[in-house]
């Protein structure tokens, strides 16, 4: 490690821990923690190279490896322009502008004229940029929905679009034929390096997509929920001093969220929905971290789950404002969307998770809508990407075109499809063991696919990317490991039609099925009260159950592998006899 890096590093950690000190604070005296937290305006998270792999900071997210990959990225943009331009653009983690920094500094000495962000902002705000600069290529610094701890580097193509599998073999390449990039001299960046305001050319864009003016003059009372991210202002600044009015929550800079992870679902916003409850407003936009994801609270405090909102944009499109074409979701996305296809005679096309995969799909089809189960959606016009702001805003002209709240548009939805019902189950794994626990898990689903679920029969599985289980009602459950966190998710979503026996009679709908050979648990879950509570009870006293056989795979060798660690330290065994135990460990289920 350079001299400079060791500088930079032992500043940096100073400052995550005042960060650390501010946020204990912050649980008991928020106007403090806003004192502290506006004199510390760093942010701490981690790396995600290319959306591939989540990391530590000054652990594994270093600026030595940032200055690897942003030269990697330099010598990818080199290639497709004889006169590259960049942009780069980072979010509200702890010292997410100095990496942004390192990045622009990198391109420098590489040749590279760049246009370095002035402020925090949304990571589809660099995507913008990079289209309407007619730029070579994008970072974005961010971390967006993923806990404190991590950052991560995002590499946008000159479409805007998250990189492509073929892009990420080349910037990886790159990567792995690099020795270590020591830091170049700031001087370079003289004249090639320039600070830029993106909000005034992103604010026109989105003008084209909805009608701003019509919004600002409805009297809307629109609550945003930034979850201390980088979509701070964006909204209240397009859409306040008419009429509507908008109130931030958490638009301060909050290295560490509130305690709570920038994703916007419960129980996150938990605090927000309390505050809907309370009534007088007609809409709450939640963003993420980097304002590339969102969630809905209607006017009754109700949270609008994510597929509920795919489905409403959906058919917002279609009948609202008229618009055709086809639609791309991902595998873990929800059966409604299959059935307004089908009423308004469009292609849905199903790919696996990621945005990676919804892009260059909405690209090649002509999509008019994609989305993903995370709260990601992109809309035809804008950027085959994410954008929270403009669904959010979406949703108010949704209000404003209708004449009706959100409860009402999502009632009017379920008389069209039926009601649905959908959850997901995160199990967290340890970091370390994550590459071969995921594998065994897998194997074994493999080895024992179920061929029915709660007693409804698998018609087809898929199992590009888990595995997910098309069963004969409609209904689905879906297992797959996550590429970014060291965790399991299980999802469901199930339809029940009215006239099907006792179910339909007691308000029950499936939001979790049965895995019967691996004992994972998808459970029943009443609409009504003192049922709800019963089977709540249950699910969850069966919920631990699942946690314990996912874990107990995981964990299957470790007693075998601890055994073998003491034989070891005494002299007993050879290191090469303690390798073979370990893999023999590692290999059994």
């Amino acid at each position: 490690m350079s001299d400079e890096d060791k500088t930079r590093e032992t500043a940096i950690t100073s400052r995550r821990d005042l960060v650390k000190k501010s946020a204990q604070v912050a649980v008991t005296a928020p106007a403090v923690a806003m004192l502290l937290n506006a004199s510390t305006k760093q942010a701490f998270a981690q790396i995600s190279p290319y959306q591939a792999t989540n990391l530590h900071i000054l652990d594994d997210f270093t600026f030595g490896n940032v200055r690897r990959v942003a030269q990697s990225t330099a010598q990818y943009m080199k290639a497709r322009s004889s006169e590259p331009l960049a942009i780069v653009g980072y979010d509200c983690r702890f010292a997410s502008e100095d990496f942004a920094q390192t990045v622009s500094d990198v391109f420098a000495a590489n040749g590279i004229k760049t246009l370095v962000f002035d402020r925090p902002s949304p990571t589809q705000v660099a995507s913008w940029t990079v289209i309407d600069r007619k730029a070579t290529g994008g970072v974005a610094i961010t971390a967006s929905h993923n806990p404190y701890q991590y950052n991560g580097y995002k590499y946008k193509t000159e479409t805007g679009s998250a990189a492509p599998s073929e892009a990420i073999a080349e910037l990886e390449r790159n990567i792995s034929a690099l020795d270590e990039v020591p830091p170049p001299d700031h001087r370079l960046a003289i004249g090639l390096v320039s600070s830029y305001d993106p909000r005034p050319a992103y604010y026109a864009q989105i003008g084209r997509m909805v009608d701003l003016e019509a919004i600002k003059d409805a009297g809307l009372r629109i609550v945003h929920e930034c979850m201390y991210g980088s979509g701070y202002g964006y909204i209240a600044e397009m859409i306040g001093g008419g009429r509507t009015t908008v109130t931030e929550l958490h638009n301060q800079r909050n290295p560490l969220f509130g305690g709570l992870n920038p994703e916007p679902i419960p129980p996150n916003i938990d605090s927000t929905i309390a505050f809907m409850k309370v009534g007088g407003q007609d809409l709450c936009i939640c963003t993420d971290g980097d304002a590339d994801r969102v969630g809905i609270i209607d006017e009754t405090g109700r949270f609008i789950n994510q597929l509920q909102v795919f489905s409403l944009l959906m058919l917002y499109l279609f009948e609202t404002r008229g618009q055709r074409g086809p639609v791309v979701k991902t595998v873990n996305m929800t059966a409604m969307v299959d059935k307004l296809g089908a009423e308004f005679g469009e292609r849905v096309y199903e790919v696996p998770v990621g945005f990676k995969n919804v892009a260059p799909k909405m690209i090649e089809t002509n999509a008019l809508l994609g989305g993903e189960e995370s709260g990601g959606y992109a809309v035809r016009g804008h950027i085959p990407e994410r954008d929270g702001i403009l669904i959010g805003l979406l949703f108010a002209d949704m209000i404003v075109k209708t004449g009706k709240h959100v409860s009402q548009i999502l009632a009017d939805l379920e008389q069209r499809v039926g009601p649905h019902a959908y959850a997901r189950h995160d199990i967290h794994l340890p970091r370390e063991t994550y590459d071969a626990d995921r594998k065994r898990i897998l194997e074994t689903l493999e080895k024992n696919e179920p061929q029915e679920v709660a007693g409804v029969a698998v018609q087809r599985v898929r199992s590009d990317d888990g595995f997910k289980f098309y069963l004969g009602d409609g209904s689905w459950v879906l297992l797959r490991a996550s590429g970014t966190e060291a965790l399991i998710r299980v999802y469901s979503d199930v339809f029940r039609r009215q006239d099907i026996g006792g179910l339909a009679k007691t308000g029950w709908v499936v939001l979790v099925l049965v895995l019967p050979y691996l004992g994972i648990f998808i459970y029943l879950i009443s609409n009504g009260k003192s049922m709800g509570e019963r089977a709540m009870q249950r699910a969850q006293a069966q919920q631990s159950q699942m946690d314990n056989y996912v874990r107990s795979v995981a964990d299957s060798g470790a007693d075998e592998i601890a055994k073998g660690k003491q034989l070891l330290d005494s002299g007993a065994i050879t290191q090469a006899e303690f390798d073979q135990l370990k893999a023999k460990a590692l290999a059994t289920t």
